[in-house]
């Protein structure tokens, strides 16, 4: 049974601290009333100024607190105003709890700082390693103490532009941490592919024939007309092409081993001479736009302390390291997109560059 417990409380314009006893009647539900009033501050400070949606869960951030978090919220509260809405992870160790008010829009998410640190760190050596200050044993000090220690951690993070309290493992911060060191120098403008030492792809008759017919099925099929198409007497302009050129997109040679294939550049529009642009097989198969309004809100809902516009994130232009492993050439657009939003590393759409072949942790980095 907890017999008191103390928080910190760090606003835009205050810190202070609270603390509740059992010399009090349900000081439990008390503290939490307390901690509920004040998020509702902590939530205006940190309320956007445009109109980007904001999930309104306020960070509670303690040391190998989730145990005690789950006695104090689980065997002690009495009240109907609060409710446990998220508890993810195993029941012995949970890797957050987030609860709610019922008269509110107000979440607490009680986050456990071991989450950054080594599995077998103790409170006095995550004070003097982290905080650099001593432990002591008065229970509010010792809160004033964790507060300074969790935000020498987070600005740890903060060169690296990365938020610490959206990703609870310190696995994946490491992860980030590598992608913005890989980024650090990155020129958006510059070519990255290794060089391909295959012969030049030399376009047959044969070939061309079966794209012109391939995409003329392809425009039928999205009912859109095919007169002005391209047609089999546009081969020399195209085998030139084919030659002289390199993908649009990553810059990629057209050899045997990387067949060219047509971009359309206005994908409304039919695979006209005017319309297309010489691209490899990997870049083309790429999701270009986001024309599922779904996806598109579920990017817009997981967008955090961004400011981007509509065009930014409905047309991301893409340019390709290297050439992409079968798995995530196999990704259709929705799930591609989805699949962005949950690693939760999106800080830019302008630019997305695909890292080589990663396939311990299949992140996708941001280039600017």
């Amino acid at each position: 049974t907890p017999t008191a417990v103390a928080s910190t409380i760090k606003a835009k314009n205050y810190i202070k601290t609270i603390t509740y006893d059992n010399s009090q009647e349900d000081f439990v539900e008390k503290w939490l009333d307390q901690v509920f009033s004040e998020a509702l501050q902590i939530r205006s400070d940190n309320k956007f100024t445009d109109e980007v949606p904001q999930r309104y869960e306020v960070p509670i951030i303690g040391f190998d607190c989730l145990k005690s978090a789950t006695t104090l919220i689980f065997m002690n509260l009495k009240s109907n105003k609060y409710e446990i809405i998220d508890r993810p992870g195993p029941r012995s160790c949970p890797i957050h709890i987030i609860v709610k008010s019922t008269e509110n829009s107000i979440h607490l998410k009680f986050i456990d700082a071991k989450n950054y640190v080594s599995a077998d760190m103790e409170l006095d050596d995550f004070l003097r390693d982290i905080g650099k200050v001593e432990p002591c044993e008065s229970l509010i000090k010792e809160s004033w103490l964790l507060l300074s220690a969790i935000d020498n951690r987070i600005k740890d993070y903060t060169d690296y532009h990365i938020d610490l309290l959206q990703n609870a493992s310190l696995a994946k911060l490491s992860c980030l941490k590598k992608y913005a060191y890989c980024y650090k120098n990155f020129n958006i403008s510059s070519c990255y592919n290794p060089e391909d030492k295959a012969n030049p792809f030399d376009l047959s008759m044969r070939y061309w024939k079966s794209k012109v017919n391939s995409y003329n099925e392809q425009d039928k099929r999205k009912k859109r007309r095919i007169d002005h198409n391209i047609t089999y007497d546009d081969y020399q302009h195209f085998h030139d092409v084919f030659l002289t050129q390199r993908c649009h997109m990553c810059q990629a040679r057209f050899t045997y081993n990387n067949k060219p294939t047509l971009d359309r550049i206005v994908n409304e529009k039919s695979h006209t001479k005017i319309n297309v642009l010489p691209c490899c097989p990997y870049c083309n198969n790429l999701p270009m736009t986001i024309s599922n309004q779904e996806v598109y809100d579920s990017l817009r809902n997981d967008m955090r302390n961004i400011k981007i516009s509509d065009c930014a994130i409905r047309k991301p232009y893409l340019r390709i390291a290297s050439q992409l492993n079968q798995k995530r050439r196999d990704v259709n657009a929705q799930h591609h997109y989805k699949w962005l939003t949950l690693q939760q590393i999106i800080q830019n759409m302008d630019y997305i560059h695909v890292t080589d072949d990663d396939t311990d942790s299949l992140c996708l980095a941001i280039a600017h």
